[in-house]
């Protein structure tokens, strides 16, 4: 306790001085220093000032004018080396192309949303994909299947909980009445004069393209990386013995909540295939 009074004393007479000369840290306080040093390294500053030295313990002390914002040095230019978390040094720059690549590795495939017997053609219904919500509708005009984000471009309302409309083939949204085509255009707002022109460039909603193989309703999800492909590449995974005479095939799903590490780890290992639990 002597130590810490005698330190937090030091800081006190330092505040009155200015924080150009800091006093020197007693033992109990290097592991903590050692860490904030090691984070202001982390974030690009090329050295550790006294105000990001004490980045550890303010909490000990209110009384030290501490800066409420990080430095300006905090935020690393793009070609600013940085530290990835296992030893190695990479650059922002870099670090944004794994992450650009790793974001379309999972969005640039046709993923099945639905089974298209068990799934309703006269209610729009909701679907999340790689954690962004979709919606989807039987366009009636089309006989196709629709899919658009779950959001009005006007307010964000959810799209699911409006209706199809038979006539057109659209999606109406349940706030305001706007209405969406398959291509995500703006078809009608009720509240304009039909002699305007909708600006598609702010009320169009993300579309992605649809279809149906298999029973199974699949999306080309590239637009949702907001980097991937929007145009489908190839055909879904479909397995072709299904397509062949004799063969019956029965649609189950069921809702597992867990996310994929465990699903794959201890769900769809080849163990549980034989039904041992």
């Amino acid at each position: 306790m002597a130590s810490v009074k005698s330190f937090k004393q030091e800081y006190s007479s330092a505040q009155q001085t200015g924080l150009d000369h800091l006093p020197s840290t007693p033992a109990v306080f290097q592991a903590t220093l050692s860490r904030s040093e090691t984070m202001t390294s982390v974030l690009g500053m090329q050295s550790a000032s006294p105000c990001a030295r004490v980045w550890g313990v303010p909490f000990l002390f209110p009384a030290l004018r501490i800066p409420r914002a990080l430095p300006p040095m905090a935020v690393a230019p793009s070609n600013q080396e940085v530290s990835s978390g296992k030893g190695a040094v990479k650059s922002t720059r870099q670090l944004k192309k794994e992450q650009e690549q790793m974001a379309r590795l999972w969005a640039e495939k046709w993923w099945p949303l639905a089974f298209s017997a068990q799934t309703s053609k006269l209610a729009p219904q909701s679907v999340w994909l790689l954690g962004v919500p979709l919606v989807l509708w039987w366009d009636h005009v089309a006989a196709a299947w629709r899919c658009t984000r779950d959001q009005c471009s006007h307010r964000l309302a959810p799209l699911s909980e409006g209706r199809i409309q038979t006539d057109t083939g659209c999606i109406e949204c349940p706030y305001h009445g706007w209405t969406f085509d398959g291509a995500g255009a703006c078809s009608k707002i009720p509240q304009l004069d039909e002699s305007v022109v909708i600006d598609q460039r702010r009320a169009r909603v993300l579309a992605l393209p649809t279809l149906e193989r298999q029973g199974l309703v699949w999306v080309w999800a590239g637009a949702l990386s907001g980097c991937g492909a929007e145009e489908p590449r190839g055909e879904p995974a479909t397995v072709a013995a299904l397509d062949a005479d004799g063969v019956a095939v029965t649609d189950y799903s069921r809702d597992l909540w867990m996310d994929a590490t465990t699903l794959c780890e201890n769900v769809l290992d080849p163990v549980r295939a034989r039904g041992s639990q």
